[in-house]
């Protein structure tokens, strides 16, 4: 069976990552503020309360991952000897993820601080890459997985994608609830709520044709009626359906820039419970999957070998 710290990692690494793709954006997007005035204004103290979290949701997810292995060596071994798995993508370009948010928080933290935009620019351009593999490798770690139809399903990988986008914008929505002048963010909060917005609508018609498709296909027929009905329905309809897409779409309408503190910090908060319900429930499919055959990872195979 799939863990706890798996799950945790998988939505760690996830919430970081989409933080990660959005951040490098609004640091490339800052390298073009001088060209381009229409640009919306990403403050240093923005960014830095962002990259702080960013770097700390993909340094847990690492430590999630640690000990889900078992021990240190394990994952060191892993490392030295990649093999053509998603799991051995995915430990690759978390360090890769987690440097790249070091740096920048180093670039935005220290004061006075003079960087090339060339230099800025490469790093975003990596951070992009890097985000992208590990949003992707969470959803293809399952979808790759042939013990489970449920999760042979195409659109689990793309549920996945935007649950992470989703998780990363609401990591950096939380953070601008800490800035303490927020008056000049009116612009930029405004653009990335309405990107969380559109993220959102698709995630909700990508779980519509997720499960539309599972319950065309008997086989999937157990697993979906345990997502809807059964034991994991408490998790789907009022963790991820409600409290991940329902409420804070409908908060992200009616936010007031008067006072938004609050506002963000629940909209940021529903947003990361449902991407835990999320991946709570597509890796809960597993135990009634019809071929009883299900198993995870094995990290004997994957990490050190047997004397």
């Amino acid at each position: 069976m799939i863990s706890a710290l798996a799950t945790g990692y998988l939505f760690l690494g996830g919430a970081g990552s989409g933080a990660l793709f959005a951040l490098s954006i609004m640091e490339w997007l800052r390298t073009l503020r001088g060209a381009a005035r229409s640009l919306p204004v990403f403050s240093s103290e923005l960014l830095c309360r962002s990259w702080t979290a960013c770097l700390l949701s993909l340094s847990l997810g690492v430590v999630f991952l640690i000990f889900d292995l078992g021990n240190f060596e394990a994952a060191i071994y892993l490392l030295m000897n990649p093999q053509p798995a998603a799991l051995t993508i995915g430990a690759f370009s978390l360090p890769v993820a987690i440097v790249c948010a070091a740096a920048f928080l180093a670039m935005d933290a220290v004061d006075g601080l003079s960087t090339s935009i060339w230099v800025v620019r490469v790093l975003s351009l990596v951070g992009i890459i890097a985000s992208i593999v590990v949003m992707g490798y969470t959803g293809i770690l399952l979808h790759d997985m042939a013990s489970v139809i449920a999760w042979q399903s195409p659109l689990v990988p793309v549920l996945f994608m935007l649950s992470s986008l989703s998780c990363g914008l609401a990591l950096i929505l939380g953070s601008i609830a800490f800035v303490e002048t927020r008056a000049p963010l009116a612009e930029p909060i405004s653009r990335l709520i309405h990107c969380d917005s559109v993220i959102i609508v698709l995630e909700a018609i990508a779980l519509v044709a997720f499960t539309v498709s599972c319950i065309q296909d008997t086989e999937s027929m157990p697993a979906i009626d345990a997502l809807i009905g059964g034991d994991l329905a408490p998790a789907f309809w009022l963790g991820l359906v409600g409290v991940g897409l329902i409420i804070p779409f409908v908060m992200e309408q009616l936010v007031t820039f008067s006072s938004h503190r609050h506002q963000l910090l629940f909209i940021a908060a529903a947003i990361l419970v449902g991407g835990l319900a999320m991946r709570y429930c597509i890796v809960g499919l597993a135990p009634y999957d019809p071929s009883n055959a299900f198993t995870f990872v094995n990290y004997n195979q994957l990490a050190l070998p047997i004397e």
